[in-house]
């Protein structure tokens, strides 16, 4: 039998792909031993087999190819292996932890489409609240420009000091603003960290006048004015500012940015 194995037959022993076999060879980790000088033809040899061994255990313990790339050029003894280990299940740990915590913002952004698909896009309707608990942001926004850096500012702020982005954007309309100039004008930004605590200021219980819609930022005046008409054909008193909910935000086949966003204003029966 040769001791020379062509890259095609060292891919079928060790189910890999020949286009992984030559990124190894580019990044310095497993390069052939020999190369025909007539042919160009490279070949593994068999004592490369061990090398190949390692690497693939490696991957299945979860390490990367840097941190095996590193491993093998080391004499791993008994405590250096030991070490190795106790340090690879120190970061599978961490992985775990953070792919439970986009396992939740997965449920949590699930259950939100959920109720969007129960209530409908574009009905107003009334909707009782337990009271809710937030991070407050004393930014006025008075136009587009002004809302995307300020929303930047308070991701990035939330991002540093809690080091995940598992929560939910609120945007607070002056409603009064609304009612009197017929514009927009965001004088608070809020975050909802949806496994977190952590809070400054309470949306209180009650009723809410709510509303669903799914379109760009732009046409929200839209969606505002339906809410403010439904609250006043309904003959509620407003108690509050415009919440506005950020639930999905996402960019159309066209570049365009769009969100499905909910609405809501507590009201009472006048």
């Amino acid at each position: 039998m040769s001791t020379y194995f062509t890259i095609g037959e060292i891919a079928n022993m060790y189910n890999l792909s020949i286009q992984t076999l030559r990124h190894y060879d580019k990044i310095g980790l497993l390069s052939p031993a020999y190369t025909n000088p007539k042919t160009g033809y490279r070949y593994y040899s068999i004592q490369q087999f061990v090398k190949i061994d390692f690497i693939k255990h490696g991957k299945a313990l979860g390490m990367t190819l840097d941190e095996i790339k590193v491993l093998i050029k080391k004499d791993l003894d008994l405590f250096t292996l030991t070490d190795v280990l106790n340090k690879q299940k120190l970061q599978i740990k961490q992985k775990i932890i953070e792919l439970q915590e986009i396992e939740q913002h997965i449920n949590n952004l699930q259950a939100r489409l959920s109720e969007v698909e129960t209530f409908g896009l574009n009905k107003p309707f009334l909707k009782s609240e337990d009271s809710r608990h937030f991070i407050r942001y004393n930014y006025v926004s008075k136009n587009e420009i002004e809302v995307e850096i300020n929303i930047r500012n308070v991701v990035l702020d939330m991002e540093t000091k809690y080091g995940r982005h598992n929560s939910e954007l609120v945007l607070e309309a002056n409603y009064e603003i609304l009612k009197s100039e017929n514009r927009v004008q965001y004088d608070q930004m809020l975050i909802k960290l949806l496994d977190s605590t952590s809070s400054n200021t309470t949306l209180e219980a009650g009723t809410y006048a709510t509303l669903f819609y799914d379109d760009h930022y732009g046409n929200n005046k839209i969606y505002y004015s339906q809410l403010e008409e439904f609250i006043s054909k309904q003959r509620l008193t407003p108690l509050s500012d415009v919440y506005e909910f950020v639930i999905m935000p996402r960019i159309d086949q066209n570049g365009i940015e769009k969100s499905i966003t909910q609405l809501q204003v507590l009201v009472k029966k006048s």
